[in-house]
């Protein structure tokens, strides 16, 4: 008897509470209608908030309805639209199935909201990447994307600027064989739709050794009419190649020059710095044995 009597108060309890109005805050979702070939320049914030006031039984059927209270707005006539307080609290008020809830305030004083023509454009995929090879090593060729590029939609203001995209960051060490990675790409938020959200990535790695060749110097620039004579006529040249190309290293691939045009001349010995202008693109670390050759006037 005494359990069912607190049973019954207790039911009483909640009817008199679920009566009484209170305070509460609920998330807003702001939905824009808008035709197909238009975009948002910039979508409504994620974190709207509305403080309401109702009676208890209204705020809790309307939390069964909606856990956030979808407010949807057309834009079908219009590329732009201004919101401020009253008239988002008139749409959320609208949004609520139970009117008799108050909307009191929202946490945003204004919100404007643009559209523009919705375009595809298909630009390059960038590779970020940060790569350490282990001793030795280093990569056999640039690294290879499929695919190479992305075709991404959004509005033509924003594509406009776009000449690529970037993958996340690759950050790898101690690399020493090849391998191919799945790589995401980055996220390029709300107002822009990639085709695709990653690409594979294909890492050549080979083992590098050092050649050593002898570079003849060429004299520019020398006073028409003298006769110069070099010493060494030839420089030696290090550098580093990958064992695949070791063969196609040859001294016809590099140029070294001595330019007199800002040498002061006199009889005798002479000396004027050397300077590496060609070389392949394929090889790296080249270090010369001298920076400077000797020349004689010859009268």
């Amino acid at each position: 008897m005494l359990i069912t009597c607190i049973g019954i108060a207790f039911v009483f309890w909640v009817l008199v509470k679920l009566s009484q109005s209170y305070p509460t805050v609920k998330p807003v979702v702001v939905n824009i209608e808008m035709s197909e070939d238009k975009a948002l320049l910039a979508y409504p914030p994620t974190d709207i908030k509305a403080e309401l006031k109702g009676t208890g039984w209204d705020l809790m059927l309307e939390h069964f309805y909606h856990s956030k209270i979808p407010v949807f707005i057309s834009m079908l006539n219009n590329n732009s639209l201004y919101l401020n307080q009253n008239r988002m609290r008139t749409e959320i008020r609208n949004s609520l199935r139970f009117s008799a809830i108050e909307v009191l305030s929202v946490n945003y004083e204004e919100i404007q909201v643009e559209l523009d023509d919705k375009v595809s454009k298909k630009i390059p995929i960038q590779l970020e990447k940060d790569l350490v090879f282990s001793p030795g090593n280093q990569l056999k060729q640039l690294p290879t994307l499929t695919p190479d590029s992305v075709v991404i939609t959004g509005p033509v203001s924003l594509l406009d600027s776009l000449d690529f995209w970037p993958t996340t960051p690759l950050v790898l060490s101690d690399l020493k064989s090849s391998s191919t990675l799945d790589w995401p790409l980055v996220n390029p938020g709300p107002e822009l739709i990639l085709d695709q959200p990653k690409t594979s990535i294909n890492l050549a790695v080979e083992q590098f050794t050092e050649k050593t060749l002898y570079i003849p110097v060429t004299i520019t620039n020398a006073t028409e009419g003298d006769s110069l004579k070099v010493f060494p006529d030839k420089i030696q040249l290090t550098c580093q190649v990958g064992l695949s190309r070791y063969n196609e290293v040859l001294y016809q691939h590099f140029a070294i020059e001595a330019d007199l045009q800002h040498v002061p001349l006199q009889e005798g010995k002479n000396t004027v710095p050397v300077k590496l202008v060609r070389f392949p693109l394929f090889v790296k670390g080249v270090k010369l044995e001298r920076q400077s050759v000797e020349f004689f006037i010859v009268k």
